[in-house]
């Protein structure tokens, strides 16, 4: 194995996970519990719910920027639960979706870089060179986010949606089929460093460029202890037949990326397109009252986050947020609007708040990835009107609903009966 040792790869590195921690975990917190890994289902957080919609336990993402794998299972493990008639629990391995993002991104890669030295006419030493430089260390720290065209680390909606795309092409596997986790952004580290090294002895072979070569350098060698321990099983059985994990996820889970589509108030592309922060609420309104969460991505500023709820005091403006503070992903749950009742509404009372506009919203609920002690609320977090204005004005906020949702927003809801108190 080539060891690596280039210093200017050390140091991007160093800051990469530097801010990837603050990014996984919002600025928030240093460190948190790890919560069970049963299946157990929970139909809600709390008692203060306007639809009830069943969710899997939260999870523990740990020191790795994998919130947007996070939120794109708990959205899939969440429709299964919704759909099927016993109400079954299923729990997918949120590393398994990421491997597959990861074997994406790194063909796009070899690609590129394949092309370079061909193109360039590069020996064995100046394409090493190529390889040790600074634009190539940077691709490799930044294969941990999510995969669509226009991906960029600090937005991870773009992962979100580009995760139901890896879901859909790839497929997704229970995680009693694949066990592995990250344990500690260390153990990332280390896993990234191994990568490298089987990846750049992949580049500078003759060995041609495929799904499976690239598959294998996400794998560790008997020398190595950090790349993943194998890849994810193409099949397995579930429910007493063999099934390979494409067909469990368009046959049994029902994955459709194309279903979904993303809506955003601001966007670092170049022809972003604005939304006002109502108009994606009613969209997302509209989604949860069909009994489906929704992924989003917010700017998690940690000084307007009290008692597991962000809000901006009634002294502050939204002048007071900073540029950026990176960014996170996670799944709406629920709204709740100003003087709503506690517990699940009937069919009546859900198409009564329904039909308020955004100034009678209270709070949206958001279902993290930072463990169930991370908050008052298990694990959840309030997101209240006040800082969804100020994402509206500075930062950013980014969703996934149905596609037919994000082009008609406003279009009277379709109410699954399942998400009312049955009345």
């Amino acid at each position: 194995m080539i060891t690596c040792k280039n210093k200017m790869f050390d140091s991007y590195l160093k800051k990469s996970f530097a801010a990837m921690k603050l990014f996984a975990h919002g600025l928030l917190l240093a460190t948190i519990a790890m919560t069970a890994s049963s299946c157990n289902r929970h139909r809600s957080h709390s008692a203060d719910k306007g639809v009830e919609i069943a969710q899997t336990d939260v999870q523990d993402q740990g020191g790795v920027g994998l919130c947007w794998a996070y939120a794109t299972i708990g959205l899939i493990e969440s429709n299964y639960k919704m759909e099927t008639q016993t109400g079954d629990a299923i729990n997918l391995s949120e590393e398994g979706l990421a491997f597959y993002n990861m074997s994406q991104k790194l063909l796009g890669i070899a690609t590129i870089y394949r092309k370079k030295r061909s193109d360039s006419n590069l020996n064995p030493v100046e394409f090493g060179t190529l390889l040790d430089g600074v634009e190539f260390g940077k691709l490799l720290i930044r294969i941990d986010g999510g995969h669509v065209g226009d991906w960029d680390h600090a937005d991870p909606t773009e992962s979100a949606n580009g995760g139901l795309q890896i879901a859909t092409l790839n497929g997704v596997i229970p995680e009693s089929e694949w066990t592995y986790k990250f344990a500690t952004n260390d153990d990332y580290k280390a896993f990234l460093v191994e990568v490298r090294q089987n990846f750049k002895e992949l580049l500078q072979s003759s060995e041609n460029i495929t799904q499976e070569a690239i598959e294998k350098t996400l794998v560790r060698t008997p020398a190595q202890t950090a790349a993943f321990p194998s890849s994810p099983p193409k099949n397995f059985r579930f429910n007493g037949a063999n099934i390979t994990a494409a067909d469990f996820a368009k046959n049994v889970l029902k994955i459709n990326s194309n279903e979904f589509a993303k809506m955003t108030v601001k966007s670092a592309g170049d022809a972003p397109v604005f939304t006002p922060a109502a108009t994606l609420v009613s969209a997302i309104k509209a989604t949860l009252a069909r009994g489906i969460s929704v992924p989003l991505a917010f700017v998690p500023y940690a000084n307007f986050l009290k008692s597991g709820t962000y809000s901006i005091p009634g002294n502050a403006s939204p002048s007071t947020l900073p540029e950026s503070a990176g960014g996170h992903a996670v799944l709406i749950t629920d709204f709740v609007n100003t003087g709503s009742q506690e517990g699940a509404l009937s069919m009546a009372d859900l198409k009564s708040q329904l039909a308020k506009g955004f100034d009678n919203l209270n709070y949206i609920v958001i279902k993290n990835s930072w463990g169930s002690t991370a908050s008052q609320f298990q694990g959840y977090h309030h997101i209240d009107r006040s800082y969804i204005e100020a994402l509206d004005a500075r930062g950013y906020m980014k969703i996934i609903v149905p596609a037919d949702i994000a082009a008609n927003p406003f279009a009277a809801p379709t109410i699954n009966p399942k998400v009312t108190n049955g009345q």
